[in-house]
């Protein structure tokens, strides 16, 4: 167990500094705030009876506050996943500034509408966004600069069946494509995070278990998928960590693991939006559901099968 612990404790550190790193690294271009969208706001602030100085109020932004913010949440417990979430939205806000480095709420909103618009990022991860840009605003001292959630849409509820999963697993494995074969199996048989390739090593498999970010509760890795980890760990020369990784050595990020699956999904005839980590992960629930109610329907049978061969002993009244 203390093995376990400091083991995790190493990969932990280790990529906070790749992720401190690619932050240093990622700059993004200055949004102004568009004339329309902002005389729009103001007049909605006004309609609402808002004081616009409060929509208009703004601090200077500055990097060693994000950090201090995330040795804050740090030192509070908050998962790694979370950390690294908040850290990523914040300072690519930073690198959004403009000269002065001065944040506002309108121009927050502004950024996330111009980020929506360009990516096609759902309601939800907008949301998660702004419970880390929210956080900070309040750490800050400007728990009135609050940031509204958006509104969820509708989410389309796409089925993958078994069918569907066995038929995308032949085309990867005659296309010898080994890594989406892998890829495509994990999801639809390990209760596991598009977030978590990195806890996915070669020591966790080896073990025949991995304990994802945040929980205390190791999952199980069947014998058979773990031995396929292994080979395909033995094929790329992959000797330590993770198992899945880009070309320049990194664990896989969601993107990259996205990008494969759905290509395989593609290859075998399905459109882009039906083969996804999300609907594997869904059908695997839906399997270990149904294995549930067909062991509770057995166990019940064999108990009412007991109890007529006890009473068959006795004669009736």
């Amino acid at each position: 167990m203390n093995n376990e612990k400091t083991r995790r404790s190493k990969l932990y550190k280790a990529y906070r500094m790749a992720a401190h790193a690619r932050d240093k690294a990622n700059t993004a271009p200055s949004i102004a705030v568009p004339p329309d969208r902002k005389s729009d706001e103001v007049n909605r602030n006004a309609s609402l009876g808002r004081d616009e100085t409060a929509q208009e109020r703004s601090f200077e932004m500055e990097r060693k506050s994000i950090n201090r913010f995330i040795r804050d949440l740090e030192s509070r417990g908050r998962t790694y996943i979370t950390l690294r979430k908040y850290k990523r939205v914040l300072t690519r806000i930073y690198h959004a500034l403009p000269e002065g480095k001065m944040v506002s709420k309108l121009f927050v909103e502004n950024f996330l509408y111009e980020e929506k618009k360009r990516t096609g990022y759902s309601s939800s991860t907008i949301n998660s966004a702004l419970s880390g840009i929210n956080e900070y605003m309040k750490y800050m001292g400007y728990g009135d600069i609050f940031i509204e959630y958006h509104p969820h849409e509708p989410r389309e509820v796409i089925s993958v069946t078994t069918e569907d999963y066995l038929k995308v697993l032949k085309v990867a494995r005659e296309s010898d494509n080994r890594e989406a074969y892998l890829l495509v199996a994990i999801f639809a048989n390990v209760p596991f995070g598009v977030a978590e390739m990195s806890v996915l090593s070669i020591e966790a498999v080896k073990e025949g278990c991995f304990v994802p970010y945040g929980s205390n509760d190791p999952v199980f890795l069947d014998k058979k998928l773990a031995d396929e980890l292994l080979a395909y760990a033995r094929f790329k020369r992959i000797r330590r960590g993770a198992i899945f990784r880009t070309s320049r050595g990194t664990p896989m990020g969601r993107q990259l693991v996205a990008k494969k699956i759905s290509a395989v999904g593609r290859q075998a005839g399905f459109p882009a939006r039906v083969i996804t980590a999300r609907n594997l992960q869904n059908l695997y629930q839906s399997r270990i559901a149904a294995l549930r109610t067909s062991f509770e329907e057995a166990v019940i049978k064999a108990y009412g099968e007991q109890l007529n061969e006890e009473f068959a002993r006795f004669e009736p009244w």
